[in-house]
């Protein structure tokens, strides 16, 4: 009975054991992934660049000067009229002693603001339009003035004078097929610009009109 016992005993598996083999550890450390974007990375797009070849028209800036007593918007839309091409006011800077601003868009009313105002903002645009034989000039002019800690805004639709030595901003934008066509830059500042309450007068074929917007009370 013990010999039978002895052989029924159960014996453990025979073979080796396997176990996870010790990752080696540098001395350093544990390396670390390093944070951010790889350097370069940012700057694989390239920004289009206005004028460049391929864009369709060229964007060239303009800096007119405005002396004291002179009327502002008549200079700047005079300039419109040197060549085919849209103009864009970027910004002005100065003082003006009057300004004509349309009260509301939905009416014709004016309202004239007399004094020294600082010029907060400009801007605006025309762009020239061929009707039939005759050339006409759409667009406006948006100012914002300021004083004692008033602001006042709306469309400029009569006299914007000077009260002192102002500049002006402008961008031209001409079509590539236009452009071997287009005049040289030259001129003179002699246009009218309208009556308050007026559209722009440019004489028999080109006038813009002024479409007023909503001004600050």
């Amino acid at each position: 009975m013990a010999a039978a016992s002895a052989s029924a005993a159960v014996t453990p598996p025979q073979g080796p054991v396997s176990s996870a083999a010790a990752q080696p550890v540098s001395e350093g450390g544990p390396s670390k992934k390093p944070r951010g974007r790889p350097p370069g990375s940012c700057k694989k797009q390239r920004r289009r660049t206005f004028g460049s070849a391929g864009s369709g028209f060229t964007i060239t800036p303009h800096v007119i000067t405005v002396e004291k007593g002179e009327d502002i918007a008549q200079k700047i839309v005079s300039f419109t009229r040197q060549g085919p091409r849209t103009v864009s006011i970027m910004s002005g800077y100065g003082v003006v002693s009057k300004v004509v601003l349309v009260r509301a868009a939905t009416t014709d009313e004016t309202v004239t603001h007399e004094g020294q105002f600082d010029i907060v903002s400009l801007s605006g645009s025309f762009r020239e339009s061929i009707i039939g034989d005759e050339d006409s000039w759409t667009g406006a002019i948006t100012i914002s003035v300021a004083r004692d800690g008033l602001v006042l805004g709306g469309n400029v639709i009569g006299d914007l004078t000077a009260a002192s030595t102002v500049q002006i901003i402008l961008g031209t934008f001409v079509e590539e097929s236009e452009r071997a066509n287009s005049p040289p830059a030259h001129g003179t500042f002699s246009e009218s610009f309208g009556r308050p309450g007026s559209p722009l007068n440019h004489g028999d074929s080109n006038n813009a009109n002024m479409q007023g917007i909503s001004n600050m009370p």
